[in-house]
């Protein structure tokens, strides 16, 4: 199965932020200090679980709110600007391509994240997939390569549900999208740097609770001018599903 929260594959292994927005400023004292000491994302989410748990059976409502990119392929300006335009994002999900993209938004921004790697990231392993625990049930995060999604849905929708998740969030394709379909959802935000068929870049925010889970896929207030980049072997791994 893939890497779980917090492994090597996973550049939030430092954990060197704790979840910011909603999540803690509903708890004071020794209860907010404890999570932000805490080492790991994994550590974070299980306690945030907890918190989630204790709040509710008190009446409280709860909701996570993700800021969700793909294939910005090196270019993370208008991520930052984004998140910072944006209020109360508990969480920076990055769908793949590039990895480097990831850990420098990690560096850059007081949010935690997690992400996994794209084709342009040289990851060709069948295992390049993260599973992401919420209380509205489980995630697939894949950036889609090693499922075929340039061809198809079916493949990561199988793959998906054998794994008991109820949604799914890919990338690659660099073509924004959501919907439903038998019950399971089904997220592409789309790429910022690199958006195909005219779009503008686009992105998606993402609202999960206990009972329900919202996305909305948004775009840049101005189209973005396209560069032509070259490199036959550059365009052949973006342009493929598995190679």
């Amino acid at each position: 199965m893939g890497a779980p929260l917090g492994s090597a594959a996973n550049p939030s292994e430092d954990g060197g932020h704790s979840f910011q927005g909603k999540w803690f400023h509903r708890f004071e004292g020794s209860l907010l200090g404890r999570c932000r000491s805490l080492k790991s994302l994994s550590q974070e989410i299980e306690f945030c679980g907890k918190l989630f748990l204790l709040y509710s059976e008190q009446g409280g409502i709860f909701d996570l709110r993700i800021l969700v990119f793909s294939d910005t392929h090196g270019k993370i300006d208008k991520a930052v600007e984004i998140y910072h335009q944006l209020q109360e994002i508990d969480l920076i999900i990055h769908l793949g391509d590039l990895w480097n993209d990831a850990k420098r938004l990690k560096e850059l921004l007081p949010v935690s994240l997690l992400s996994v790697r794209g084709n342009m990231d040289g990851a060709f392993s069948r295992e390049e997939y993260q599973i992401f625990e919420t209380e509205y049930g489980k995630i697939y995060l894949s950036h889609g390569h090693m499922e075929n999604v340039k061809q198809g849905l079916d493949h990561i929708m199988y793959k998906a549900e054998s794994l008991g998740c109820r949604a799914v969030f890919f990338g690659h394709t660099h073509i924004p999208l959501f919907r439903q379909v038998e019950g399971l959802y089904l997220l592409n935000p789309g790429s910022l740097s690199l958006p195909v068929g005219g779009r503008k870049g686009s992105y998606a925010v993402v609202t999960i609770t206990c009972d329900s889970l919202n996305a909305s896929i948004l775009y840049e207030e101005a189209p973005q001018t396209q560069k032509t980049e070259s490199g036959f072997l550059k365009n052949l791994l973006n342009n493929s599903d598995r190679f």
